[in-house]
């Protein structure tokens, strides 16, 4: 075969694979409903099915079925399954990369459609922890309907960080150094932890005078899913080796259990000062300072509801100081 002709093999060969892509693209995937391209994206990304349900995507017989169903409409394997773990193929890959950018696209529009509202109404998304949704938003929620009654507000009580870049929720309020990328917000206030006891846990126990002396009453530590908090690391410290008598995933759950008498805990002032017959002992350390941040992802920073909450709660905050500095 002559030079001329291995070009001209060559080029028709490309022509044939763009053709096929083309073909897969247009003919066979369109068919694959968007249904079928998250579940292919839910997997790669996850590693399994059962990887891809337990964070929340599908159940896995259902992301079997839609995956099954995208390689026979596309006549190719689309996933390499190995000893539990599934890994895209090349074609695999480029549809993960489609799937990706369409759901990018569709978030965009999402928030650029919110960003748009002409009234601050609908339902807004805000994300807390447990500590700062029932001791603090839900007691202020009535004040904020009142000026926006149009405006639902969804609570998403979680002490996990939800990604506001994902759309997981529309505003946070969370202790942070500072936004994190692609965030934007408004410093509100300061909060400060001190260690509180029970009137019913001092009446069996001496009161402890410094934090020195923690470590030899009843300690109830923070849980592993609140291990990263500040206040988690000033207990463990405290004990000095010892071991807690309780420990809880939430800060509610921790503070009505010093409420109850059952031990001692560094708590946030705003909580622990608002617990019944219960009395703040000393600082924790210098008071364990952490600032706290109501943020939105930065497409969203015209969306006239996002604004009513942060003006709104910037203010209430502001006015709350005393409650989250402990100078009550």
């Amino acid at each position: 075969m002559s030079t001329r002709d291995l070009g001209v093999a060559s080029e028709l060969s490309i022509c044939r694979n763009a053709k096929t892509i083309y073909n897969l693209a247009m003919t066979k995937i369109s068919p694959l409903d968007a249904g079928k391209l998250q579940s292919i994206l839910d997997v790669a990304r996850a590693g399994s099915p059962s990887a891809a349900a337990s964070h929340g995507a599908a159940q896995p017989s259902t992301l079997y079925r839609q995956i099954e169903a995208a390689e026979r409409e596309a006549g190719c394997q689309l996933f390499i399954r190995k000893q539990g773990q599934w890994r895209p193929t090349a074609l695999g890959n480029r549809l993960v990369d489609i799937a990706a950018v369409l759901e990018n696209h569709l978030r965009d529009f999402a928030l650029a459609a919110a960003a748009q509202s002409e009234r601050a109404g609908g339902l807004l998304r805000v994300t807390a922890s447990d500590a700062q949704a029932h001791f603090y938003l839900v007691k202020r929620l009535a004040d904020f309907h009142l000026k926006y009654p149009d405006l639902s507000v969804e609570l998403l009580i979680t002490n996990q960080r939800l990604d506001l870049a994902m759309g997981e929720a529309d505003v946070a309020l969370r202790p942070h150094a500072q936004p994190g990328d692609g965030l934007i917000g408004r410093r509100v206030g300061r909060m400060l932890h001190a260690v509180y006891a029970a009137d019913g846990y001092l009446a069996r126990k001496t009161e402890p005078p410094t934090a020195d002396d923690v470590a030899t009453h009843s300690v109830l530590a923070y849980g592993r899913e609140l291990s990263h908090f500040t206040a988690a690391t000033w207990t463990v410290h405290a004990l000095r080796g010892g071991t807690a008598i309780a420990s809880f995933n939430t800060v509610t759950a921790l503070a009505r259990a010093v409420e109850s008498g059952l031990g001692i805990a560094v708590l946030p002032c705003f909580v622990g000062d608002h617990l019944q017959n219960t009395k703040r002992l000393f600082a924790a350390g210098n008071g364990l300072p952490a600032d706290i941040w109501l943020l939105c992802d930065k497409r969203l920073r015209r969306s006239r509801k996002v604004t009513a909450f942060l003006q709104h709660f910037a203010q209430a905050f502001k006015q709350d100081a005393s409650l989250f500095e402990g100078s009550n």
